[in-house]
């Protein structure tokens, strides 16, 4: 859109509350914003001398302005955080979240209910969370197994029991697998469980203290005793947990910059006791403020996540906070007091998500000054023209030839990319043939989009480096495609080959150009990348293997392991119950079982747990 068209366009525009979306010649949306007055907001655009260079670019590459009108600043605001949610353009900030929390479930099943782990964006059933990370989750189980004595195994080795177990006799379960505890007794711990995950610690206490009273009076010391026990754990991890001895539920949120790079960091606080601190990295955006990128966060963040608490303490007000707190109310049904901590309790609160959002910014900032200086080796090493930014590594799995997959994963200046992450089922290729396998995987990967947009723009997606796991014959099929193809010039090439004992530091690596492998250090941080990339290709390429077998056949995890028939998958599922039981079990564990060697076992093993095979 020529700076004439734009003018007439800002002329036209309302002064009203709204949205704007900025649009491509192919329709695509670039930039969403909205404003109280959209004419007003709209004009700060066609003064381009007083523009950053990003907001300058992303003028140049504008071809329409949609606008919406809407009644409210409100509205405009949850009507900005929804479109940023299903366009997720290009130059707005975007907290990128691609992990499911962490939840606690209640499973009810046999009348005997368990606690077990649980991953989900919006969980159903009866949960409680989310945590910070499966640690945590994986802790609190621990402590509701000890304290109430709750069973933590699946329902096939529940049903299969003809004796307590291990987590009996180490006072972690109360058996009632094998009836050592009635229905009704079990339904009570498993409430005080539930008030416990609640929050609701002092009634557990209460409780428990009367049931201890109640033991003495009846003269069973040994059960009063146990019983105090319980409290006395319980008391330990209270005083940990406590943060607010007056209850309530908030949320505390903080900031934290070191341009160009923003991180925010959320604490939540659920009855008094807090759940943890998670921090999201700000990515994209123009030249937003502060208070902008907190705006943007706590739309995006509380439209995605659980609703907001009643309370959202903030380490800096916000110019319009009445209208997010109603645009968060519309949204999720709660609208929020938002506060800023000032004083007292959430001073001391906002102090350590502050340092908590300090702490995840150095991490990110130390790991990509890291990456910068591994991608700056590897352009002197490979002798590219420019720096490099993307580095792509095949690999190519199967089973005898069955069910070939290639795949690609990607490293740039952040660290691994698995948004681009690739894997290619082999179509053309013959059974058992890698060479052509990777050349029909190269030619997918590298073949030139409809369109032929991308390169003009500085989005071309095609890697500055490839990495080719295997010796000269790989390369010398690359290196072919790439001539194939034009790119040659433009993309180098290094393969990896395992050394001849096939162990980690004996790796030979191989350039472009030469036959000769290159000399460097084995323990260099590069090699370590390259080996690192090696084995992430590894690992991806083995479980869309694994998938695409189990998608032909219909079968189970176990299916598709060499040695291992129908037979011996029974014997194993017997032995241990289950595949969630022999999932935890070593090599030494199943090469018990009869009808096993070692070999084989270490061939369950490593497919249970995505490893390549040795």
């Amino acid at each position: 859109m020529d700076s004439e068209s734009f003018r007439r366009l800002v002329a036209r525009a309302p002064r009203l509350p709204g949205v704007y979306r900025m649009l491509d010649a192919s329709g695509e949306v670039l930039y969403v914003g909205k404003a109280d007055r959209l004419r007003t907001r709209l004009q700060s655009y066609t003064h381009p001398e007083r523009l950053g260079p990003r907001i300058r670019r992303l003028l140049a590459q504008v071809a329409d302005v949609e606008i919406t009108v809407t009644a409210s600043s409100a509205e405009a605001l949850l009507l900005e955080s929804n479109l940023i949610k299903h366009h997720r353009p290009r130059y707005n900030i975007i907290f990128r979240d691609d992990k499911s929390y962490p939840y606690i479930r209640l499973v009810e099943t046999l009348g005997f209910p368990r606690f077990v782990l649980y991953r989900a964006r919006r969980p159903t059933g009866r949960c409680f969370g989310p945590y910070p990370h499966p640690p945590a989750v994986r802790q609190t189980l621990q402590q509701l197994s000890r304290f109430f004595r709750l069973r933590n195994c699946n329902d096939r080795f529940f049903t299969n029991r003809h004796r307590p177990c291990l987590q009996y006799e180490i006072g972690h379960c109360s058996a009632p697998c094998v009836g050592l505890v009635t229905p009704e007794a079990y339904a009570a711990s498993v409430a005080q469980a539930v008030r416990f995950l609640e929050g609701n610690t002092h009634d557990v206490l209460d409780a428990l203290h009367a049931e201890m009273t109640q033991a003495a009076e009846r003269y069973e010391f040994e059960k009063a005793a146990e019983i105090r026990d319980r409290i006395l754990q319980i008391r330990q991890i209270q005083t940990h947990q406590i943060v607010s001895r007056q209850g309530g539920d908030l949320d505390v949120i903080a900031l934290a910059e070191r341009p160009p790079l923003r991180a925010v960091s959320l604490m939540r606080i659920r009855s008094g006791r807090t759940l943890g601190t998670w921090s999201y990295p700000a990515r994209g955006g123009l030249e937003e403020t502060a208070e902008d990128t907190l705006r943007a966060f706590l739309l995006q963040h509380y439209a995605a996540g659980d609703p907001p608490p009643p309370e959202i303490v903030l380490d800096r007000p916000l110019p319009d906070a009445a209208a997010v707190a109603e645009a968060l109310g519309k949204e999720r049904g709660t609208a929020p007091r938002l506060t800023a901590g000032r004083r007292g309790d959430r001073r001391r609160w906002v102090a350590m998500v502050e340092e908590n959002a300090l702490h995840a910014l150095a991490l990110k900032h130390a790991g990509e000054a890291l990456q910068q200086g591994i991608l700056g080796e590897l352009t002197a090493l490979v002798a590219a023209p420019h720096p490099l930014h993307r580095v792509a590594c095949f690999d190519v799995s199967h089973t005898g030839g069955e069910a070939t997959v290639a795949s690609c994963v990607v490293a740039g200046p952040e660290g691994l990319l698995k948004s681009a992450y690739r894997r290619y089922n082999i179509r053309t290729a013959d059974p058992g043939d890698d060479y052509h396998a990777l050349e029909e995987a190269l030619r997918r990967a590298l073949r030139p989009r409809a369109g032929g947009k991308g390169e003009e723009e500085g989005t071309d997606e095609r890697p500055d480096l490839l990495l080719i796991d295997g010796g000269l014959r790989q390369r010398d099929v690359a290196r072919r495609v790439l001539a194939e193809l034009g790119l040659d010039r433009r993309i180098a090439i290094l393969a990896i080959a395992k050394g001849p004992a096939r162990k980690v530091g004996e790796e030979k690596i191989y350039g472009t150009a030469h036959d000769e492998p290159l000399a460097l250090d084995p323990h260099s941080p590069v090699v370590h990348f390259l080996q690192r990339l090696r084995d992430e290709a590894h690992r991806f390429a083995i479980r869309g293997h694994r998938e695409r077998l189990r998608r032909r056949s219909g079968s189970s995890t176990l299916e598709g392991i060499r040695g291992l028939g129908p037979k011996r998958r029974r014997a194993l599922l017997v032995h241990f119950g289950g595949l969630h039981d022999l999932a935890r079990a070593g090599v030494e564990d199943i090469a018990r079982v009869p009808g096993f060697h070692r070999t084989l076992a270490e061939r369950v093993y490593r497919s249970l747990h995505d490893e390549p095979p040795a």
